[in-house]
């Protein structure tokens, strides 16, 4: 599944994704695995705050997430593990 154009919110930030896959799923767990790039001079940290990734109508809350730089220009690359939050029905 392509996350190109998914958003993460973390620490009253914003963050559009460049590129990204979302690959296996666990419906059992909800449990998703992925990764994408992103362009921010803030370093996400899973530790510290509340970080969930939205795309279309879904949205997940990451549980693990691995950072690591690409290049100087603020651009990067982002491995995580996550939850699917099923949406609530009104």
């Amino acid at each position: 599944l392509d996350l190109t154009g998914a958003e993460i919110e973390y620490a009253g930030h914003r963050m559009h994704v460049t590129t990204g896959k979302l690959g296996h799923f666990d419906p059992d767990t909800r449990e998703v695995r992925g990764r994408l790039s992103v362009t921010s001079s803030i370093r996400p940290n899973v530790w510290t705050s509340d970080i969930r990734i939205r795309w279309q109508n879904h949205e997940f809350e990451v549980m693990m997430m691995s950072v690591q730089d690409l290049n100087d220009s603020g651009e990067l690359k982002l491995k995580f593990i996550a939850r699917w939050l099923p949406p609530v029905l009104a």
